[in-house]
């Protein structure tokens, strides 16, 4: 997918470490390079620390498609320091296997601009203000929505009523249509995470009458007195969320 043509190269941003650039006029649709790094398991992905001890949620993880995750720490190229920006100029885009994923430019791009794309990272864990301020975006763009974590598609939540809403939300809890009730009442939401937080407050909230019937619905019986029980109610309806709402990155 990618010729021999140099694109770009790395220097110091301006945003955030270092940055990639454009050495030339980058014509749109141009695939810029692949992203290159070692290929690991999702389970290895979350026992790696970060490769910045100083910034714990910054990696170069790329998940694929194919349930490979890209690890461009290790055996990485240059493609690991773009940078984030909630109005990028590029994104990332898997090839039709789902082995490879390559940085194509959205539209025309300046020699000397640094290139972005969109993380969209989807994080299983609760989100706590901790986690908000290591995922903040720095990019200050007029539609900047404040964090890497991946955007809800506003289009398509926005043009829902309540009911279409339950009826969504229904798609990854079923058969508890007070969730949707009581999570419609805290909308807007901005990213995927901010749904999963308010839904998982809403459970956390729930009468142990609606929270057993809610476990019944969502969980195998096997998993019920798991020691972790929160955490697999998690991340099943994090990973249905992503599914429904999240703009793909």
């Amino acid at each position: 997918m990618t010729d021999n043509t140099i694109w770009h190269h790395v220097q110091e941003s301006p945003l955030h470490g270092l940055g990639v650039f454009a050495t030339k006029n980058i014509p749109a649709g141009t695939c810029i390079l692949e992203y290159c790094g070692e290929r690991i398991s999702p389970q290895e992905a979350d026992e790696l620390a970060s490769h910045d001890e100083s910034d714990p949620g910054h990696t170069f993880f790329f998940a694929l498609s194919s349930g490979e995750v890209i690890d461009g720490g290790q055996e990485g190229n240059d493609a690991r320091w773009i940078n984030h920006c909630c109005e990028p100029n590029c994104e990332a885009q898997e090839n039709d296997e789902g082995t490879n994923v390559y940085i194509v430019a959205l539209r025309d791009i300046n020699a000397g601009e640094e290139l972005f794309f969109d993380y969209g990272l989807v994080i299983d864990d609760v989100i706590t203000q901790e986690l908000k301020n290591q995922y903040k975006c720095l990019c200050a763009r007029p539609n900047c929505r404040g964090s890497m974590l991946a955007a809800l598609d506003i289009e398509k939540v926005s043009g829902f009523n309540q009911e279409q809403f339950t009826e969504q939300l229904a798609e990854v809890i079923p058969n508890t249509p007070w969730i949707a009730e009581r999570v419609w009442l805290f909308r807007p939401f901005s990213t995927v995470n901010d749904m999963h937080s308010c839904i998982m407050d809403v459970i956390t909230e729930a009468t142990d009458e609606e929270r057993a019937a809610f476990i019944r619905e969502i969980t195998p019986y096997h998993a019920y007195n798991h020691n972790h029980l929160d955490d697999v109610i998690g991340k099943k309806i994090m990973e249905g969320l992503k599914q429904l709402f999240s703009v793909k990155p």
